[in-house]
């Protein structure tokens, strides 16, 4: 269901406003998480309970961007936006009311300690 599918980030903070990060752990998480090896963790990650994941993994990057078309006729754009009130909404709220922010820990802890154990097990 679109609607229940959370999209979730992974950010490095900059090292210039908060120099006591561990901004090179950051990075390398951040390559762990995006790797084939840790989408393997995170398309895992349910099955063995619930028979299914629970998550989706990444979609492929893109190696190639589309030239944009070019036409000959113009586009004509509207010259008013209708208000608010007259625009349809297709679902009632697309966010849920309650987030499960426990369900967003749970998940990079679980990729957090699956990128240390990963780790040790190279060094």
């Amino acid at each position: 269901d679109p609607v229940l599918v959370n999209h979730y980030n992974a950010i490095a903070v900059s090292p210039a406003k908060h120099p006591t990060v561990n901004y090179e752990l950051a990075k390398e998480f951040i390559a762990f998480v995006s790797s084939p090896e840790g989408q393997e963790v995170i398309g895992d990650f349910g099955k063995d309970e619930f028979g299914e994941p629970l998550y989706l993994v990444a979609a492929p990057t893109p190696t190639h961007t589309p030239s944009p078309t070019i036409t000959s006729s113009p586009v004509v754009l509207p010259t008013t936006v209708p208000s608010a009130t007259t625009m349809p909404s297709p679902v009632a709220s697309a966010t849920p009311q309650t987030p499960c922010f426990g369900v967003v820990f749970a998940v990079t802890a679980l990729l957090a300690v699956s990128y240390v154990r990963l780790r040790k097990r190279r060094e």
